[in-house]
């Protein structure tokens, strides 16, 4: 629908299709969970969030009661997504448990209903509950709702020109969808990649720590193999 070649921050070309516009804003999906693990960095810098080794349990206690080994996941293994939770990623089911997630009412509710598969740190297992636990994380550590430090850590910073949408489950709960359903524009779009890009830094403002920035784009920890 949109389509952006941008070279040294001056936009060479820019197209769009139909009714579509540099207004238009545009879902993303699984981007959002970008997003949300740069919103896990900046609670971490903030002292927010004291470690990545922090048990997930810190942040969300309920969990214990479902079970004990709760306290063995870290929120590094949930953002690698080598949780050993428990969750279908089957986007082909409509019983399936991210599209549960995806279309069901009181997210965090059933993402607080969890269960562990197997143990932390064994595989690599693409599933959106481990974005959804760490929106939760943000929330928990940082005492704002998840919509509300996206806009002060990162709308606000990068100047967004159009203000952004994240679809919420139902009108009673209104919580955000954290591993997807975020909308942008195409040009606010480009410039969290052009944060990225610059290692974490927004015309001379460090906003996302550099080390963290280089362990995301290093392509080191893509050779993490299954075992």
């Amino acid at each position: 629908y949109a389509m952006l070649v941008i070279r040294n921050d001056s936009i060479l070309y820019e197209f769009y299709n139909y009714k579509i516009a540099d207004t238009t804003l545009l879902p993303s999906f699984s981007v959002a969970k970008s997003y949300v693990s740069t919103m896990i960095a900046m609670a971490l810098e903030e002292g927010k969030i004291k470690s990545l080794n922090d048990p997930i349990s810190n942040y969300l206690p309920e969990l214990l009661k479902r079970d004990s080994r709760f306290s063995n996941i870290t929120i590094q293994h949930v953002l690698d997504m080598r949780s050993g939770i428990k969750s279908s990623e089957n986007y082909f089911n409509p019983m399936s448990d991210v599209l549960r997630l995806g279309f069901g009412k009181n997210v965090n509710g059933k993402s607080l209903r969890i269960s562990i598969e197997k143990e932390p740190n064994q595989f690599f297992e693409y599933k959106s509950i481990n974005t959804q636990l760490l929106g939760m994380i943000v929330e928990r550590s940082t005492g704002m709702k998840l919509q509300d430090y996206f806009v002060e850590k990162i709308q606000k910073p990068l100047q967004f020109e159009h203000p952004s949408t994240w679809i919420y489950d139902d009108a009673k709960h209104k919580t955000l969808r954290a591993f997807c359903c975020m909308n942008l524009t195409a040009r606010d779009y480009a410039k969290f990649g052009r944060l990225i890009l610059n290692k974490g830094n927004w015309q001379g403002k460090q906003l996302v720590n550099e080390k963290w920035v280089e362990t995301i784009l290093s392509l080191e920890n893509r050779k993490a193999t299954d075992g």
